[in-house]
């Protein structure tokens, strides 16, 4: 039991550590960290119902988990491969479209909301 509760705050300081990382060097997931927290306002004073305010938080969610997984991928790939690669540019690109995945969704739920 001892052993597991060590794990368990071993892992929270890498995760920790994860998180320093990103937003000190990653401009887009501090974009999107912000973009939770306006959701999270927007929420808090009414402009969106709870309902839709959980919605619009799943998505700039994903959207910020896939930026942290676009930044994993671009750091391993830059560490395997130092110089200009066609297949690493794609791999990037790949990743980095699947960011807009998550932002297309924010926005196309944000924009139906204040529509409706």
């Amino acid at each position: 039991m001892r052993n597991e509760i060590r794990r368990l705050m071993r892992s929270a300081g890498d995760a920790l550590r994860g998180w320093i990382h990103i937003l000190q060097f990653e401009r887009n997931a501090r974009y999107l960290v912000a973009l939770v927290v306006l959701t999270t306002a927007a929420g808090a004073v009414g402009i969106f119902p709870p309902e839709q305010t959980v919605a619009l938080l799943l998505a700039a969610a994903l959207a910020l988990g896939l930026e942290i997984l676009n930044t994993a991928i671009e750091d391993l790939s830059d560490l395997v491969e130092p110089g200009y690669c066609e297949q690493v540019a794609r791999i990037k690109d790949m990743a980095g479209a699947a960011v807009t995945v998550g932002l297309v969704l924010y926005v196309i739920l944000a924009v139906a909301f204040l529509l409706a």
